[in-house]
């Protein structure tokens, strides 16, 4: 069994296997602390001149996948509807 370790970020217990070392400052993270923008890495600029670019990438919101998912529903719905509508017509059923 992995031994359990404390995140040095926000205190959550995580078994060995599960928790990330930052290269950077090498603390120990729990999955949503593991990247040094969330855990306030004191060695963050050479992070980002490691990786320029990238972080635009890995911060971006989860809202916008949500917005995204919310775009395509009401896409969705409004084929539905003109469908609806068109095989009404077609067949004259109102």
């Amino acid at each position: 069994m992995d031994q359990m370790v404390d995140c040095e970020f926000c205190g959550t217990s995580v078994s060995g296997g599960s928790a990330f070392t930052c290269t950077y400052c090498k603390g120990t993270f729990c999955p949503a602390h593991r990247l040094p923008f969330n855990h306030a890495c004191p060695n963050i600029a050479e992070w980002r001149n490691a990786n320029p670019g990238k972080q635009k990438v890995l911060s971006r919101k989860p809202e916008s996948r949500i917005m995204a998912d919310q775009k395509s529903l009401i896409a969705g719905g409004v084929l539905m509807l003109f469908l609806i509508i068109l095989f009404v017509w077609i067949f004259r059923i109102v």
